[in-house]
């Protein structure tokens, strides 16, 4: 199992259905965008999400930007953490 598929099911076991069937973390990436977006008011699941994405920008780089989760996890997330509001 790949380690950002373990990781995010430790994180987010209520979402194992979108992790397992998720084929690579791109897709789960995009998953868990629109996850973060479809009900602000769930602090907790939006607190998961974020605890997944904050290994994802600190797991060791894969040589290539199809397989790297700190390039998914970036694009996806970086600019709604990072922009100003």
């Amino acid at each position: 199992m790949a380690a950002w598929r373990r990781v995010a099911l430790e994180h987010l076991p209520e979402l194992r259905q979108a992790i397992q069937s998720s084929e690579s973390i791109w897709e789960l990436c995009m998953e868990l965008s629109r996850q973060f977006d479809a009900d602000p008011t769930n602090t907790a699941r939006q607190e998961a999400i974020e605890a997944f994405i904050d290994w994802c920008l600190h797991a060791p780089r894969h040589p290539t930007a199809d397989h790297d989760t700190t390039t998914a996890a970036w694009m996806m997330f970086g600019k709604k953490r990072y922009e100003p509001k």
